[in-house]
């Protein structure tokens, strides 16, 4: 098998995960990182064997040997780097979400489209062996057409972790709080199981325990799908300590399906007739010690961000479509952006939206 030349964007926490997986694969072969801290940048190369690194993405950009490039950076600097990438005739998969604002994610679409390269956007949750058993039964029709999604997360973000970088908590740099930067996968989760495209929807967001930033801390949205489908997104960072977050699938036969968890998820309700004893040995073998589950049971550990960058690097060998697409990432984010303009307007909003919420300026 032929091995892409692979290179990371940003040599912060979560690239250690994808460094880790192109490392290991057999599709890759790490040629370079890149970082505008330069210490970091060369202490990185050093520590996962790349041969270069940079601290100017537009060199990483043109080392002929890079072919692909993992966009590893703060989520309002992704735009830059991957359509630089795609302007020199690399492909990019990018960490969630997608982008800071609709106008950054068009112009990261529309910039690969161009090019006619790969772009793909990390959402690995949706390779959790819970995940994947719950899409697949709703696409086989088992629980009927799906009439209401939830969401619940309730996580707890205190001021130091507000303070550890310069660009969290401000509309202008992050763009956003609970919803676009800590429950973007459960959003995305919610959208991809409904298998239908949104209607519209009205939410009401505040900062009600966190003054000293101005994004939203706590969130409720209420979404109505194409398909007649309806939905609830509530997300907080003000629960300490956090509960597991919960996803649930009611279907149009009665059956309800639901997965629960932080890394991973695993099983929680699944009542599709016949498929009880089933489902309570999925759920025992998901609940075992650490040291007694199987990685493929879990998923956790950085195993789903394996198979996804897997994914995109075949997808690059066999010239196909990635799973998680550039238009498919922008579907969480769409719903984001919308749930941030309905509290500004106080109204409901439909879909498709063609604007960013008001409060924003993040990114070029």
């Amino acid at each position: 098998m032929r091995k892409l030349g692979t290179a990371v964007v940003g040599c912060g926490g979560i690239a250690r995960t994808h460094v880790k997986a192109l490392t290991q694969l057999e599709e890759s072969q790490l040629i370079a990182v890149c970082d505008i801290i330069e210490e970091r940048a060369r202490v990185f190369a050093q520590t996962y064997g790349a041969k270069r690194w940079y601290t100017d993405l537009l060199r990483l950009i043109a080392d002929p040997e890079v072919e692909a490039v993992n966009v590893c950076t703060p989520h309002p600097a992704h735009a830059a780097a991957v359509i630089a990438a795609a302007e020199a005739g690399k492909h990019a998969i990018t960490e969630k979400p997608i982008a800071a604002n609709l106008r950054q994610a068009d112009a990261m679409i529309s910039a690969a489209r161009r090019a006619g390269v790969k772009l793909g956007v990390v959402f690995q949750r949706r390779f959790y062996d819970a995940s994947r058993r719950v899409k697949a039964a709703i696409d086989e029709g088992k629980i009927g057409a799906p009439i209401l999604g939830e969401v619940s997360c309730r996580m707890y973000r205190d001021r130091a972790y507000y303070e550890r970088d310069p660009w969290r908590g401000r509309w202008a740099s992050e763009g956003g709080g609970v919803y676009l930067n800590q429950i973007v996968h459960e959003i995305d989760l919610l959208q991809w199981f409904m298998s239908s495209p949104v209607d519209s929807v009205h939410a009401f967001t505040g900062n009600l325990t966190h003054p000293y930033v101005e994004i939203e801390d706590n969130a409720v949205t209420i979404l109505r799908f194409q398909s007649g489908g309806l939905g609830l997104i509530s997300g907080s960072v003000s629960a300490n300590p956090p509960m597991d977050d919960r996803i649930t699938v009611t279907g149009s036969k009665g059956s309800v399906l639901g997965i629960r968890g932080l890394d991973p998820y695993w099983i929680e309700l699944w009542s599709i007739p016949g498929e009880e004893k089933q489902a309570e040995e999925w759920r025992r073998e998901q609940l075992k010690p650490p040291g007694e589950q199987g990685p493929s049971i879990l998923g956790g550990g950085g195993e789903c961000h394996r198979a996804q960058i897997r994914d995109f690097l075949q997808a690059i060998l066999e010239d196909r479509e990635p799973a998680v697409t550039g238009e498919e990432g922008r579907k969480a984010l769409e719903i984001i952006i919308a749930s941030y303009i309905s509290q500004a307007q106080g109204k409901t909003v439909r879909f498709p939206v063609q604007e960013d919420h008001p409060y924003h300026t993040a990114g070029p």
